[in-house]
């Protein structure tokens, strides 16, 4: 059950085999290998033993590391618990009972670390006389040594060694690659004890300072900034020092280290058979590779599905070529929580991430919750903001979500949270369980319990996932089932937890009740980039300004200007002022920009919104599909056109948002004139173009646009005028010079009648 794990390098053998004597007498029911790590030391040590508990392992490595070494030691181990201790170290005869204690309360959990406290032997003792002299005598003549060493002797589950990634082989030489692993086994919640100093004896026998090699004070510099510097639990095992074999379990030889510890986060996929479904699956696996160096595994929990249903599922997912373990399981009875349970109890990572299958994850998801239990070690989870996207019509709304607390969930505003954006450590999920007596709600039922219990669950300030929206997803058909049970799960415990208590969370959730900043904003014309390919109903717009270029002004021979101004240049050529809008001063239309646009994307002039003065703008026809449409606007990029997409559905509803006629106010006695409705945009910017330019009456005129049910229709309207006479005898030149007819009104007579 215990294995002990020796790490040297060039030392005497007669030190070594010392040491492990010493452990090979104890009284022990647990020891049951002793592991001589021999890390390249210069000549292959040759330590000889009668006990076939001991065994060498050596290692071809250039660099010593001592954290490396013990490692190595870790693959080769058989047991399900290590003690690792130095050459120099002499445990005294009479600790195997105190040992095997420590090395239960390591299996079983209690304890993640137990660690031994040495006492340091004068110089004048050497390593086969302390073996063989008492306690007692040894007691007397040694000075116990601080706890800010923790190398001595470690015992640890190999559970714990797997769960914070093992030692940091970036420490070479030794020296605080002990501290730092038990200080990332004491992040990682796991309880770190020493043993009993009566019960449990170790000495260091005195040696020289250093049998590793030059260099010493400067790698013991570079441990102490690793040390500083990185305050993360888990780490990646890594090789980077040796050309560590490990056996093969097959008698084939030996082979490079691979390793094997268990993944750091378990992605929690649910997943029913529906319409589409294996189509979002793939998306939603496919979002989550590539993040935090893979080290997670994928179980997805078919719920419910026909006995060929599920056959296929596996089929296809054995298709998908991916660098992380995906493991599908199967729930015969269909129930969305049970499903969640299933993948708890059968989850190997110590994080588990939820996810819907129909989502699409972020690329920092993974790496902004676990920089909560980074921040907050005492964090039981995490929660993040989520985008919405309709994937029939491209519709995104953005939802940042708020802290998640008791108060907030039983008496807060608005969106507070979304289950598929929730993390949360393993072992709380294993406790805190889903309700399978729900059979819709029980996600927001569990945070509810969660919250009562006083659990922890941080906010990552960041966006986390895109959330789907389509005909068969549950939040679309279960709406009312979950709006039910979710009134129900909050009466529930409203009703436990009494009024007085209630008013109080009530005015404490009033108080907070606020929406949390996310530091990764994202604009929508991103979100399109990242949504999938088919997704979305789309118009590209641009302003008609974007089309307009300077251009120099034509001289004769002498010098002088032959292009027109002011009303001559409109009379003269009233297409070129226009066709395409209000031009700019001394601008001109570029006509061969604008034939590339309709070439390049089929389109029309109009407006985007209702208002007054709105600048006219060239909108494309409707592109099915995020890619189609982000094609088409990089091609009018390619002409210098930076065009915004908008999804159909917002562009329909911002076209049936009428004009608000009540701003169109005048003073009393005054009036307006206003045109009959015109449904052509270009026949409004020719009306424009016959009205003299620098005239008084082209400067009073401005431009409605009115949508409504069928699109826009716009309106020329006047300025305030005095005087009906004044009033009447502009309205018949407007109509004489743009053909258009015009109607007098006044405050509350436009809304009705136009």
């Amino acid at each position: 059950m215990l294995s002990l794990v020796v790490p040297v390098r060039n030392w005497p053998e007669q030190r070594i085999s010392t040491c492990m004597r010493s452990f090979l007498r104890l009284k022990s029911d647990t020891l049951s290998e002793v592991l001589i790590v021999d890390f390249g030391s210069d000549e292959p040590l040759a330590v000889h033993s009668g006990d076939p508990r001991v065994r060498i392992v050596r290692v071809e490595a250039k660099v010593w590391s001592l954290a490396e070494a013990i490692n190595v030691g870790v693959l080769h181990a058989e047991g399900a618990v290590i003690a690792k201790t130095d050459a120099d170290i002499i445990i005294a005869a009479e600790a195997g009972p105190s040992l095997d204690r420590a090395v239960a309360a390591t299996a079983d959990g209690t304890t993640g670390l137990a660690l031994a406290q040495a006492i340091d032997l004068p110089e004048t003792i050497g390593a086969e006389e302390a073996y063989q002299a008492s306690s007692r005598r040894l007691n007397t003549m040694g000075r116990v040594r601080p706890r800010w060493g923790q190398g001595g002797l470690a015992v640890f589950s190999r559970f714990t060694w797997e769960a914070i990634g093992g030692f940091d082989s970036r420490f070479t030489g030794w020296g605080n690659e002990d501290n730092d692993f038990a200080e990332r086994v004491r992040r990682s919640g796991r309880k770190v004890r020493w043993f009993d100093s009566d019960a449990l004896k170790i000495y260091h026998v005195w040696h020289p300072p250093s049998f590793h090699g030059k260099g010493i004070v400067a790698r013991r510099a570079a441990n102490i900034e690793v040390a500083k510097k990185d305050r993360s639990v888990f780490r990646p095992l890594r090789i980077l020092h040796s050309q560590a074999p490990r056996r093969s379990q097959d008698k084939s030889g030996l082979s490079n280290v691979a390793p094997r510890t268990p993944p750091l986060v378990t992605i929690a996929i649910a997943s029913t058979e529906r319409k589409n479904r294996l189509r979002m699956l793939k998306e939603a696996i496919r979002s989550y590779v590539g993040q935090i160096g893979n080290d997670m595994e994928i179980v997805v929990a078919d719920n419910g599905s026909s006995d060929a249903d599920y056959e296929h599922l596996c089929a296809e997912l054995c298709k998908l070529k991916l660098p992380v373990p995906l493991r599908p399981i199967r729930v015969k009875e269909p129930s969305i929580p049970a499903a969640r349970n299933a993948i708890t109890d059968a989850a190997a990572g110590r994080y588990i991430c939820v996810a819907d299958d129909d989502d699409i994850a972020l690329p920092n998801r993974l790496m902004d919750h676990l920089a909560c239990f980074e921040k907050d070690p005492a964090a039981h989870g995490s929660h993040g903001g989520w985008i919405d996207f309709d994937e029939q019509t491209g519709l995104i709304e953005i939802n940042e979500g708020k802290e998640r607390t008791l108060a907030t969930l039983l008496f807060g505003s608005g969106k507070i949270t979304s289950h598929p954006t929730c993390f949360y450590r393993t072992d709380v999920l294993r406790r805190i369980r889903y309700d399978e007596a729900l059979a819709l709600g029980s996600d927001f039922d569990l945070a509810l319990r969660m919250a009562n219990a006083g659990l922890k669950i941080k906010h990552t300030h960041s966006y986390v996932i895109l959330r789907r929206f389509h005909s068969t997803n549950v939040t679309v058909t279960g709406l009312a089932n979950q709006v039910t049970n979710g009134e129900k799960s909050r009466f529930r415990l409203r009703d436990s937890l009494g009024s007085a208590l209630c008013d109080g969370f009530a005015a404490s959730a009033k108080a907070s009740d606020q929406l949390v900043y996310c530091r990764n904003r994202i604009d929508r014309q991103r979100i399109i980039e990242m949504l999938p390919p088919y997704a979305g109903v789309w118009r590209l717009h641009f302003p008609l300004s974007v089309l307009k270029t300077a251009v120099p002004p034509r001289t004769n021979g002498n010098g002088e200007s032959l292009q027109p101004s002011g009303s001559d240049a409109q009379e003269s050529d009233p297409d070129a002022l226009g066709d395409r809008g209000d031009p700019l001063p001394g601008a001109v239309p570029d006509y061969s920009t604008v034939e590339r646009v309709i070439e390049t994307v089929d389109g029309d002039i109009g407006s985007t919104a209702s208002g007054i003065n709105l600048e006219f703008a060239y909108v494309s026809r409707p592109l099915r599909g995020a890619a189609k449409a982000l094609r088409a606007k990089r091609r009018l990029g390619e002409l210098g056109i930076e065009a915004e997409l908008t999804a159909e559905y917002d562009f329909a509803e911002r076209s049936r948002r009428g004009f608000p006629w009540s701003h169109l106010k005048v003073p009393k006695g005054a009036r307006r004139l206003l045109s009959e409705p015109i449904n052509d945009p270009l026949a409004v910017t020719k009306a424009l173009a016959k009205l003299p330019a620098s005239s008084i009456l082209r400067g009073m005129m401005s431009v409605i646009a009115d949508g409504t049910a069928e699109g826009f229709r716009y309106h020329l309207v006047s300025g305030p005028l005095r005087g009906r006479e004044a009033a009447q005898s502009t309205a018949v030149m407007l109509r004489k010079l743009s053909a258009i007819p015009f109607t007098l009104v006044a405050n509350g007579g436009v809304a009705c009648d136009f």
